[in-house]
């Protein structure tokens, strides 16, 4: 099956929003590589969600989505995480994640 290659995504900026807009088999590619931003697009809060019509089939890989975040966040603090990681503690992990996106 060929892909289009000239759109891979519409940025819209409306005041403070920032949207991005993907088609369907970059969306999906981006989540099967665990993608931070496509990720954190299922897990969104309901009232944060302009539009639902495709329910997506999600596997997370810690590992991919682990090196997702690194690569994605400058300053994620890769020690710190990792040592969380190591300690078994991803509640604190999560935390750190979202500090990074912010």
């Amino acid at each position: 099956m060929s892909r289009p290659t000239l759109l891979n995504f519409i940025c819209l900026v409306l005041g403070n929003i920032h949207v991005k807009v993907y088609p369907k088999w970059k969306f999906e590619k981006g989540l099967r590589e665990n993608d931070l931003y496509q990720v954190l697009c299922l897990f969104l809060p309901s009232h944060n969600v302009w539009k639902s019509t495709t329910q997506f089939d999600f596997q997370l890989s810690l590992t991919k989505f682990r090196h997702a975040v690194i690569t994605q966040c400058k300053t994620f603090n890769d020690a710190k995480c990792a040592k969380l990681w190591n300690e078994g503690k991803i509640k604190e992990v999560k935390k750190e994640v979202v500090r990074a996106i912010r």
